[in-house]
């Protein structure tokens, strides 16, 4: 019997060392299938501002290797928001970084699973970091809020 008791009390001891990370990584997924839920049904998978549709024009065309393209024979012809047309290229004009990250989506087919992605890995750098700072349970607690927050979950590029 002591033998028994011994492996639950070093068994639940693991458990409790371990529980704040795994409701960490819980609560990543459960944004992730949040944000992805977001995406599809409310966003539609679609940019709904000009911002967007630059970054993800440029998304497509990083996934193509390009950084940019030949502007047509008549640029005015074909406009496209926040792109722009200089010296016979055509580039967007933000930087390049969010538009790389979301090339690697445009090569899968789906750009706005990035942003899914991006809201779970979010929440589990809240959680770090909330650890970090207090406490691992302060952690989940901060990572449970931020995932509570119509503002974190509405408010990022489709």
């Amino acid at each position: 019997m002591s033998k028994l008791y011994e492996w639950y009390r070093l068994y639940n001891e693991r458990i409790r060392r371990h529980l704040p990370e795994v409701l960490a990584f819980i609560l990543a997924l459960v944004g992730f299938a949040i944000s992805a839920q977001i995406s599809v049904d409310i966003f539609e998978r679609i940019p709904h501002v000009e911002d967007e549709f630059a970054i993800l024009w440029q998304a497509e065309v990083m996934a193509d290797g390009e950084i940019s393209i030949p502007s047509p024979n008549d640029p005015k012809a074909f406009l496209v928001p926040f792109v722009v047309d200089h010296e016979g290229q055509r580039f967007g004009k933000y930087l390049p970084g969010w538009p790389a990250a979301m090339s690697l989506g445009a090569r899968l087919g789906n750009p706005w699973l990035i942003n899914s992605l991006f809201a779970a890995l979010s929440i589990w750098l809240v959680f770090r970091i909330g650890s970090s700072i207090l406490n691992p349970w302060m952690g989940i607690l901060s990572a449970a809020l931020t995932l509570s927050s119509p503002m974190f979950l509405m408010c990022r590029v489709p």
